[in-house]
Order: structure tokens, then sequence, then C-alpha cells
């Protein structure tokens, strides 16, 4: 039986041109469907790696892929001819299903009734992960080179033995031709891009995430990094003492790590240099009195390093400081002064 590719259909003619400026359900309804390819049981039971396939940009009726298990996001509007094609299928997405059971429909499509897996098997999770990692590698790729050095007949022949021992509940095997594919990405990744990036996970503290989203944060069992100016500690304690008592916790447990320096995020570069200096010393004096430390990595959530910053936090024993915005503003020209 020749392979059935699994398809995702978008408005797009191939990975050169593949959306990457979508609305937040648009870009979940697109992770969700294209990972679910990804499943081994799909990839098994197709015997071919995920692709595209255009679906066009008009309202005509257009004809079904030859061979092809189609995925289609509830988002992308797709009218197909009444006529049927040999060896093809269609799965549409409802916005409001789980990835298992967008993938426990694309199984049914093949013949072949779902696997039962522990929910948190994390050798599934590899393969939705190397799914998204191929997806990223590609359209960067294609964005700095636009071409690709990644040995497709390799990767898409590990990523078919991978699937087949995870079928056959061959863990070993499983893990190893993962691997393999993993290390394939990373040197693709190297071809363009030799530099080994740190992701930083930052939680934010302002006044509308002080109740239970604060609390989903701190029943976690990883390492936080807590941005928060004075101010916003002062009503974290006077509205949520006991939020307040678990995040001071964690941070004398080492589990957790308060940045920021602030009292509030005035705008810097307006102010002089002593008003600077004495919100920088109320700010430490707030999240020593509250939660038992001084933060020594300077950040804001709004822009507001200037020419005199550096100065001050290096006075102060700051020992780093973020340079970005995440407030959906703008940093400054290279060329200006402040």
């Amino acid at each position: 039986m020749p392979p059935i590719r699994p398809l995702i259909a978008m408005h797009c003619q191939s990975f050169d041109d593949f959306p990457t400026k979508l609305s937040r359900p648009e870009a979940e309804s697109t992770l969700k469907c294209w990972t679910s390819m990804w499943h081994p049981s799909v990839l098994n039971a197709c015997g071919a790696r995920p692709d595209i396939w255009e679906a066009g940009f008009s309202d005509e009726p257009i004809k079904q892929p030859s061979g092809g298990l189609l995925v289609v996001p509830h988002f992308v509007s797709v009218e197909l001819a009444d006529q049927s094609v040999d060896g093809s299928c269609v799965v549409n997405e409802s916005a409001a299903s789980t990835r298992i059971e967008l993938t426990n429909s694309l199984v049914r499509a093949c013949g072949v009734e779902p696997i039962a897996t522990e929910p948190r098997d994390a050798q599934l999770a590899n393969f939705f992960a190397l799914g998204y990692a191929w997806l990223q590698v590609r359209l960067m790729t294609l964005h700095v080179r636009y071409s690709t050095n990644l040995d497709d007949a390799r990767f898409d022949e590990l990523l078919l033995k991978a699937a087949a021992a995870w079928t056959s509940s061959d863990r070993d095997q499983t893990e190893a031709k993962l691997t393999a594919c993993f290390d394939l990405l990373l040197e693709e990744k190297n071809n363009y891009y030799s530099v080994q990036p740190e992701l930083v996970d930052l939680v934010m503290l302002e006044s509308t995430t002080l109740g239970s989203r604060l609390n989903t944060q701190l029943q976690s069992t990883k390492h936080l990094n807590v941005i928060a100016a004075g101010h916003v500690l002062e009503q974290l304690a006077a509205t949520a003492p006991q939020l307040q008592k678990n995040l001071s916790e964690r941070i004398a447990g080492s589990t957790a790590t308060l940045i920021g320096g602030v009292q509030h995020e005035l705008p810097a570069n307006l102010l002089p240099l002593e008003t600077q200096l004495q919100d920088l010393l109320r700010g430490r004096e707030t999240a020593e009195r509250l939660l038992g430390v001084q933060p020594n990595i300077f950040a804001r959530r709004q822009f507001g390093l200037t020419s005199f910053t550096p100065g001050l936090l290096e006075q102060l024993d700051f020992v780093g400081a973020c340079h970005m915005t995440l407030d959906g503003g703008q940093l400054p020209e290279v060329t200006s002064s402040n």
C-alpha cells in the first residue's frame, strides 16, 4: 500500500508563505492540527511525514487531494468538490475538540483503532514536540537562507521507525530514533544559526494577575522568575497575604527569583537622576520588607533604560538587567541618547 500523506489545509502554497501572523484561536488551531498528525499511530498508519495542502483562496469548490489524509483547521474555509478521490479522507477539526480527539479521528480515518496510551506519556509528547520543532526549524531556515540542508530522506526514515517502535511498545528504539531526529534538526539549525538559545520563563505580576493566576503559577514545580514592581508587591500583601507568604517561601527556598527593583515604572527618561535613584531604593526596600530579599537583576515590564541606568544599577550592586519591553511598546532607536 503506498503512503497516505498526512496533510494540513492552509491558505498558502508551501512553507515559503506559511502564515505566521495569526490570531490566538487560529494559532492554537494550527498547532493542534499540525502536531496531531505527528502522533505515532498516524505516522505509522500513513507511512509518510506530514505536509501542507494548498486550500486556495477562492470560494469555488476544489478537488480534494488524491491519496491524502487531510485535516482542515476550523478557521480554514474550504469547500470540496462532490467527487470522491480514491485513497483520500478529510477530517474537519472542531474548535472545541482536543488534540487527542482529533488524533483519534485521524487514526480511525486510516482504518486503525487508536492505541490506548497514558495521557502523560513522555514519548508521545516528544512526537508532538518533534513536529513543532520540525515546523519551526523549516520556517526559520527558509526565512534566513531560502533553502534547507536537512536530509529529509534520512529524517523521514528515522521518524517512521520511531513511530513503528512506539506502536510496538519498544520504548528503547523509540527513544533512540526520536533522539536521532532531534539531532538532525539541531544540525540543520546550526547550519544557519550556530548559537545555543537560552529561554527564560518570566512571570509578570500586575494588579490583574494577583489572584488565581498567580496561585496556579506558585503551585507549579518549575523555577519561577517573577517580575514585580514594589507597588504591586504592596498590593499583593494587602489583597492576598497567603499568596505573598507562598511567594516569599519559594524565594527563600531558591525555587523562585524576584527580578525588578523599581517601586513604580516611571518615565525614567523624563526624570532627574535623583528621582530614579530614590525609586530604585524604595523598590528594593519594599521587596526586602515584604519578601525578605532585594532583587539583584533589574527588569521592567515597560521599557525604562536610560544612559544613567547602568551606573545606578552598578552602584546598587545589581548583577544583571533585562533590556526589553513586555508591554507592546517599542524600543528606542540605537542612536538615541536615552
